[in-house]
């Protein structure tokens, strides 16, 4: 029996001043602004994606934000920025440490990220981008390019929009 994964990739953007609200075709959530594109990619593909939007994939930081997230989800899986290279480690090099990742394949060196938890994928498997760029953006709107854009910012998901981004900002009044 196999599991055939269909992930999108979640990017997180870098730290930046605040701003008033989200770029275009970005949904606001809490903090961050979140992104979902229209392509599906392996893995490596996906990074270069969310570094080229100056995000990068996400790196939840414990439980409290990955119950945040969890609702927001599809019955998809997304890519997320947590690889198995001796074990498994963000893309900033921190270890995991307040969940585990379910894999059952020593190819499974990509993490991907559902409702149920954290599951292994294999880095080339062409997964639906759910890019989820986290980012604090510069003082007013940033402007951000996409592909087959599917929706406007604060619509609800839809399974048209395949790719989550996201990018940290904070309201102001």
């Amino acid at each position: 029996m196999c599991l055939l994964l269909v992930p999108w990739i979640l990017c997180q953007g870098s730290t930046r001043a605040s701003c008033p609200s989200c770029p275009d075709f970005w949904v606001r959530y809490g903090d961050y602004c979140y992104y979902f594109s229209v392509e599906k990619n392996n893995w490596d593909s996906s990074l270069d994606f969310c570094l080229a939007e100056d995000s990068h994939l996400l790196m939840l930081t414990g439980n409290q934000e990955m119950s945040l997230l969890q609702p927001l989800l599809k019955e998809d899986f997304y890519w997320i920025g947590l690889r198995n290279n001796s074990g498994w480690r963000w893309e900033d090099g921190s270890a995991l440490n307040f969940s585990r990742i379910i894999s059952n394949s020593l190819i499974q060196k990509c993490g991907t990220f559902s409702k149920s938890g954290f599951l292994g994928s294999s880095c080339e498997a062409l997964l639906q981008d759910g890019r989820t760029d986290r980012a604090q953006a510069e003082e007013g709107q940033r402007e951000r390019k996409t592909q087959n854009p599917k929706q406007a910012p604060g619509s609800e998901l839809s399974s048209q929009s395949p790719t989550w981004g996201s990018n940290s900002q904070t309201m102001r009044s």
